[in-house]
């Protein structure tokens, strides 16, 4: 044994718990006795006990106690003050009954086998759980009459309970004969009424919770009632209440609008009530009834006070005596009263004549052939020249929806719906306006009857609204927007504004742009961050950005599109609305993303019209806006495709991933023949292109491409733009529109990219390379001709080259002309026709490969340092030579002192965020060892430089060093940094370098962005430099192995 409340083994294998304590007298202990007898433990089993019980406590002897926890099926007593001597007698009790938690029930729990003399362990003890039961009853105020019945239902538990109780003249309380178990729920109802007399139930349904009766006491124990007043655990608080006379009431039936208002007035007999006179709304078909009786003799009028709305309805009223079309009819009690129930309102939706849509600007010399179309119903009407309406829909029920459009439009003009969705109802005549319009005009005037137009292109001061109600949106502060190049409106010379995220654009007036009803906000725009206010009139509506979901809010209630938006590029957003289902909706590219049922009327505010913010002047907007409308219309399905055409001028758009859809929305679907594979794209997307083997493999569309515009009108402004990466430069068609004698194409010629329409018409200067991604494309204006390679131009027609337009029998087709028979060897991605001339910066915009989330780029393929990419980060360079492709004056060049630098737009210094930079490095001499040659830097720490130590070359960024492959002189290099906020990746010619210092440098301020030198002019750069690129992202491998794939 051990000492001292240890457990010790006897003789005969039976244990004891000693605990002994001894002074210590220093000599040995031997007079401790120790006496050991056999110990047996009691258990047993619980059944019945709810899962949602506690607080039950079981007792052993009286003291040792047993807790126990809902659910539990089995008990035991804690060792060892649980365990008993053989020959102790054992007895065990229910020292605290379970109470209920959350949706648990009452019960009471008894022992069965609890008592006896031990001399083995006890495993036989039950304590058996069941539910407390309780009875249902109450109050009866105001029982004169005879014959009354009371119903008590309870469907929980099976069987159901039902059961009736008749109670006599002048009762005062009742009690159900069956008690409930607790948790129970009931539904008590009159199921006979008494004679001359309405009785109500009140609190007619609940559930039985239960309890135990327990009298009222203060905390000294002391009865707080001297009659012995005690809180009752069973049901007490139904009250039926009856009232001696009539009750008026009756049905509704065809009722499905808002509005319908019955009314009662007394007129004559009996004794004159209070009120005389008394409505109620109807919510629903079905029973209604008056809310104060008739009593005897007293002569009623019943009448329809309001008919319904929305839809319009013409509701009629009858009983047994009138007929079924009167507006109102009498009713009379009884001298002793019965109930009057025999009432019926009968509803019927009002018809119109003729679903009427409104006609604008269709007058002569416009063509004839207009068709309107309802594509709720599939009624079409033909309108006539001159016409200023259209009948569609006979016998129009107010109530029902219409979706208007134009199915088919007259020569030479383009008619477009405005508010072509809603819900007819008090009268046939609608808000629907048809504007029509000639299609040629290529100036941006798709902005007919917005009630403001901001295209956000000034070089300075305020932004001007366009509409002729001016009411001019000024900066907020000269910092908030930058005025960048680059439009989004493609074709159009006029600027953009970049949004810093600090400040907004703000109206004059407050009153101009309230809307109530029908509304729709439009803008184009380049997001630099996922959470901004683009347009906002407070309370009344705004246009966001949450999370990268474009957001429209009316009257407080917002609503969210479907897909999320890709930081740094271009979208164009608009939000339409009109009360009414599908009424909110959003459109992302022309393209309908969700629509929302919204019943929200939006009330005027007094906060100004904010471009960029919300009305508290926060939430504010990071990236680029562009060319913002207002209307006082719901734009409709067909408008906003239309304004997303007008706005992009694209007739094609292949972006290809796998798929051979068209994401112009012209749907000009290409079909695929002996199966082109799908390879890697210049982004480095998977799957981004397709191969051509330069045998019998293309795409085409047979009929040609599908325009509102003639095709006459696509050999006056066009431009053909593609990605391409040549296996050979054999003779081959990237793209062609026409047949053998007419239309135009972009094909490889000679080794050279060339225009050819029946003759070359224009051919390039460098010899197109192989094996590496390039830009291609071709612009005509004016009837001439320039080609560009990666941005940069390379030839131009004669002025006077035509071009014949293609027949109506004319293929498209992409890898082949149209007899497919000089095919493309190589592989094709992004390509795209637009029915305009693109500028050079268009163009050059176009030629940037991984273009999202570029804060600035410098292709050096416009002769300066111009930047290419959205923001406009423009400087000035012309020290130029050839890029890595033999592109002439397309790359810097730098001796070591030389720079260009510009103050930057939308860079970030903090160390946690995202970002890339890269570049093609060339140099002409190495640095030697211990120097440093800077490539960019845009603070202290941030940027790109190339340091010799003894020999190694290490890339630097930020405090971040990797060592590089040993570069030559005369040879191209690729080189990239990526952070993801806390930590860089270094690149060299696509592959990830392994970093030999990792500790993040302060950053400083950013005071500008200086290529070829460090921000102190120090450390210069001895070489070329080309396609320096700056994002606002951490680039992927992939997409890091593209930008250099080029080498």
């Amino acid at each position: 044994m051990t000492y001292n409340g240890t457990t010790v083994s006897t003789t005969n294998g039976n244990t004891a718990a000693v605990s002994v304590t001894v002074p210590v007298l220093g000599s040995a202990v031997s007079d401790i006795l120790i006496n050991c007898s056999n110990l047996y433990s009691v258990s047993g089993t619980i059944t019945g006990l709810d899962a949602n019980a506690s607080g039950m406590t079981l007792a052993l002897n009286g003291s040792v106690l047993s807790t126990v926890s809902g659910g539990d099926t089995s008990f035991s007593f804690p060792v060892p003050d649980g365990l008993l001597a053989s020959g102790d007698t054992y007895e065990v009790t229910v020292q605290t009954q379970p109470t209920p938690d959350t949706g648990g029930k009452w019960q009471n729990c008894a022992v069965s086998l609890g008592t006896g003399t031990i001399s083995a362990d006890v495993s036989n003890v039950v304590i058996a759980c069941t539910t407390s039961t309780y009875t249902i009853g109450g109050t009866i105020v105001g029982l004169t009459g005879t014959g009354l019945t009371i119903q008590h239902v309870s469907t929980d538990n099976a069987p159901t309970i039902s059961e009736t109780l008749s109670i006599a003249s002048g009762a005062t309380t009742f009690t159900f004969p069956t008690p409930q178990q607790s948790g129970t729920t009931y539904t008590i109802s009159i199921s006979s009424a008494a004679v001359g007399q309405v009785c109500r139930v009140l609190n007619p349904t609940g559930t039985v919770l239960g309890g135990t009766k327990t009298t009222l006491t203060d905390s000294s124990g002391t009865d707080l009632n001297t009659s012995g007043t005690t809180v009752d655990p069973n049901v007490t608080n139904i009250i039926i209440n009856c009232e001696s006379g009539a009750m008026i009431s009756g049905t509704v039936t065809g009722y499905n609008g808002n509005g319908l208002r019955l009314r009662k007035q007394y007129t004559t007999g009996g004794t004159s009530p209070t009120p005389t006179d008394e409505s109620i709304w109807i919510s629903t078909n079905g029973s209604f009834a008056f809310p104060n009786l008739g009593t005897a003799s007293q002569n009623y009028t019943i009448s329809i006070q309001n008919n319904p709305w929305g839809p319009s309805q013409t509701c009629k009223i009858q009983d047994g005596n009138e007929a079924a079309n009167t507006t109102s009819i009498t009713a009379t009690v009884a001298s002793t009263p019965v109930d009057i129930t025999d009432i019926v309102v009968t509803c019927t939706t009002n018809t119109y004549a003729n679903l009427i849509v409104n006609i604008v600007n269709y007058a002569s010399p416009i063509g004839a052939g207009l068709v309107v179309i309802n594509n709720s119903s599939g009624v079409t009407a033909n309108v006539s020249v001159g016409d200023t309406t259209a009948n569609l829909d006979s016998n129009v029920e107010s109530g029902k929806t219409y979706d208007i459009s134009v199915s088919t439009q007259p020569t030479d003009h383009n008619c477009i719906v405005f508010n072509g969705q809603g819900t007819v109802w008090g009268s046939g005549t609608t808000n629907v306006y048809i504007n029509c319009e000639p299609k040629y005009n290529e100036v941006v005037t798709y902005h007919w009857s917005a009630r403001g137009y901001y295209r956000l292109g000034e070089a300075s001061g305020s932004f001007a609204d366009s509409i002729a109600t001016a009411a001019n949106a000024s900066l907020n502060a000269s910092s908030d927007a930058k005025y960048v190049g680059l439009g989004l409106i493609s074709g159009d010379t006029n600027a953009s504004a970049y949004f810093t995220g600090t400040g907004y654009a703000e109206a004059a007036t407050t009153t101009k742009y309230d809307f109530t009803t029908n509304l729709s906000l439009e803008a184009w725009i380049v997001p630099y961050s996922l959470t901004g206010t683009i347009i906002d009139k407070g309370t009344n509506y705004s246009l966001n950005l949450n999370s990268g979901k474009v957001q429209l809010c009316v009257g407080g209630t917002c609503y969210e599109s479907s897909a999320t938006l890709t930081l740094g590029k271009k979208y164009h957003i608009i939000g339409t609305y009109y009360v009414g289902t599908n009424g909110a909706r959003i459109y992302i590219n022309g393209v309908k993303d969700s629509s929302h049922t919204s019943s929200v009327t939006a009330s005027a505010s007094s906060s100004k019209l904010r471009i960029g913010a919300n009305s508290s002047g926060t939430n504010n907007f990071t990236g680029i806006i562009d060319d913002v409308s207002i209307y006082r219309y719901n734009l409709g399905d067909q408008r906003a495709t239309l304004n997303y055409r007008w706005g992009s001028r694209l007739t094609t758009e292949y972006d290809f991933a796998g798929v051979l859809t068209d994401s112009s929305t012209y749907g000009n679907t290409v079909t695929a023949t002996n199966s082109p594979s799908t390879v890697t794209d210049e982004n480095g997307l998977a799957n981004g292109a397709y191969s051509f083997s330069g045998t019998n493999q293309y795409m085409s569309i047979s009929s040609g491409i599908s325009t509102p515009y003639t095709q006459s009108f696509l050999t006056n402004k066009l431009t053909l733009s593609a990605w391409v990466m040549p296996t050979s430069t054999t003779s081959g068609y990237i793209v062609h529109s026409g047949d053998a004698s007419s239309g135009y194409g972009l094909r490889v010629a000679s080794n050279r990219l060339e225009v050819f329409s029946g003759t070359n018409v224009a051919l390039s200067t460098t010899t197109l390379p192989t094996g590496k991604w390039i830009h291609v494309a071709a612009v005509r204006a004016s009837n001439s001709w320039t080609l560009y390679l990666n941005g940069k131009q390379e030839a131009t027609s004669n002025a006077s080259a035509t071009v014949t337009k293609p027949s109506s029998s004319s293929k498209f087709t992409i890898g082949a002309d149209s007899s497919f028979s000089t095919n493309f060897n190589g592989s094709i991605s992004r390509v795209k026709v637009y029915h305009a001339a693109l500028s050079a910066a268009e163009i050059r915009n176009l030629a940037i490969s991984v273009p999202t989330g570029i804060l600035a780029y410098y292709s050096f393929s416009s002769g300066t340092g111009t930047d290419t990419g959205f923001i406009g980060n423009t400087g000035t360079y012309t020290n130029l030579g050839s890029d890595r492709l033999g592109l002439t004056v397309s790359a810097a060049t730098f001796d070591g002192s030389q720079s260009f630098s510009l103050t930057p737009i939308g860079f970030s210094n903090s160390q946690s965020s995202t970002r890339t930079l890269c570049a093609w490095v060339n140099w002409s001499t190495l640095p030697t060892s211990g120097q440093t040659q800077t490539i960019m830097q845009y603070t202290d720490t941030v940027g790109l430089s190339v340091t010799n130590t003894g020999g190694t070359y290490s890339l630097n960024v930020e405090g971040f060093s990797a060592n590089l492959t040993t570069p030559a002189t005369s040879s191209w290099y690729h080189i990239c940094a990526a952070s993801n906020g806390s930590s860089y990746t270094l690149y060299q010619d696509g592959t990830a370098l392994t970093n030999t210092a990792t500790v993040y440098n302060a950053t400083g301020s950013i005071t500008k962005l200086q290529i070829g030198q460090n921000i102190t002019s120090a450390n210069g750069f001895n070489g070329s430099i080309d396609d320096i690129r700056i994002y606002n992202r951490a680039l992927i491998a992939s997409e890091i192995t593209a930008l250099s794939g080029n080498k």
